[in-house]
């Protein structure tokens, strides 16, 4: 525990931050210490999962400035979707916010038509530290699908044309985003060479055991 505040107050040193953003290895320590909180934190709080690569960079290998993920979400307007998303780490990290992008059209206000999220509105102000992590990026990205009334009272301008639809006609908002899911849902299983998350068709058998942990869901 004192090894982990140790690393945190040594992350979160503004000199060190800096020295980051142009300094390779250093920014490899800071993205292996966010995959690690990542992993702990975020997979207890929401539904996602996240898959790393390494690369060559000067015969080193480093992890990837990217994370490939799959988002799942449970009720709400976008309950049932499953969207696949990478998270890209830009080339001023940790002084700059990450980037996601979802892989498929989805009408959201805060998600324009090239799939891009906007994380400035997700967190603001970015300055890495405590309040400024991964998983705090990734707690807002999935909460900006379960509760999309902070957009009742103002247009975003991210994505006009979805903010629009939803304050002009939520029926009809819902609707659309329920066709768009399933198109979503639908290539789940597709095998996308630009995408690391792979999965497999669920065999009758796997269905028969969800089908039993969904029964005992019900019956507690």
């Amino acid at each position: 525990m004192n090894q982990i505040i140790q690393q945190e107050q040594q992350f979160f040193n503004e000199t060190f931050i800096r020295q980051a953003a142009h300094d390779m290895e250093l920014k490899q320590r800071i993205i292996k210490f966010e995959l690690q909180q990542t992993t702990v934190i975020v997979c207890t709080q929401i539904f996602v999962n996240i898959v790393t690569q390494t690369q060559s960079y000067k015969r080193y290998l480093y992890l990837k400035l990217e994370w490939h993920g799959l988002l799942s979400i449970q009720y709400g307007i976008y309950g049932t979707g499953k969207f696949k998303f990478v998270l890209q780490f830009t080339k001023n990290f940790p002084l700059e916010c990450p980037k996601i992008r979802l892989l498929q059209k989805l009408t959201h206000p805060l998600i324009n038509d090239q799939g891009d999220v906007d994380v400035d509105y997700l967190l603001p102000n970015w300055k890495y530290g405590q309040d400024c992590m991964l998983y705090n990026l990734l707690g807002k990205f999935h909460d900006m699908f379960i509760d999309i009334t902070i957009l009742d009272s103002q247009e975003s301008q991210f994505n006009p044309q979805a903010s629009q639809l939803y304050l002009k006609d939520v029926g009809q908002f819902a609707e659309q985003i329920k066709r768009e899911i399933y198109e979503h849902n639908k290539l789940l299983y597709d095998q996308r060479e630009d995408f690391e998350l792979k999965f497999t068709q669920p065999t009758n058998e796997h269905q028969e055991i969800l089908d039993k942990l969904k029964q005992k869901r019900k019956n507690k």
